[in-house]
């Protein structure tokens, strides 16, 4: 049995902290996004220290070639357990493992997140919360039932490991 607490956050640069605040007392963080231009659910695997907006924000922020952190690494991986993902998904044709989140708000939302589980971790020698942002498509290529279905088994085994 599970139980899910679902925050909308805003495309944004408070959007991307609003899930900071709620680090503490989760299991596990699944941020989920839509991507435009993808036909597959996509396991985002890490997030990159850049934002290179190719559009606007909702505030109008289109920032370039920006570090998200001055004293961040330039890549932080997946906090789940990558290659167990990566088997459970192998035969899914609706998903695929990606090295590259982009460098608009999903990607500076996943690394505010991973960076500062990797602080935390590190302040208090407690282990590093469960964490991968899922790129959605549009329906029209993967339904709602399936997607459903995939978050549903991705929560399963991220879960299972904890």
């Amino acid at each position: 049995e599970m139980t899910f607490l679902g925050r909308i956050l805003s495309v944004d640069e408070a959007g991307s902290c609003l899930s900071l605040a709620h680090l503490d007392g989760v299991d596990a963080i699944i941020h989920v996004g839509l991507n435009e231009r993808a036909e597959k659910v996509r396991l985002e695997m890490c997030a990159a220290n850049l934002c290179d907006f190719r559009i606007p924000d909702n505030s109008g922020r289109q920032l370039q070639d920006v570090l998200i952190s001055s004293s961040g690494p330039n890549l932080l991986q997946t906090t789940t357990p990558r290659a167990a993902l990566a088997a459970a998904f192998l035969g899914n044709q609706f998903v695929e493992i990606s090295e590259d989140c982009g460098h608009f708000v999903c990607n500076e939302t996943y690394y505010r997140t991973l960076h500062a589980i990797r602080q935390q971790s590190l302040d208090s020698e407690k282990k590093e919360t469960p964490a991968i942002f899922v790129h959605i498509p549009s329906f029209e290529y993967v339904s709602m039932e399936d997607q459903s279905e995939i978050l549903t088994e991705l929560c399963a085994q991220i879960v299972q490991r904890i």
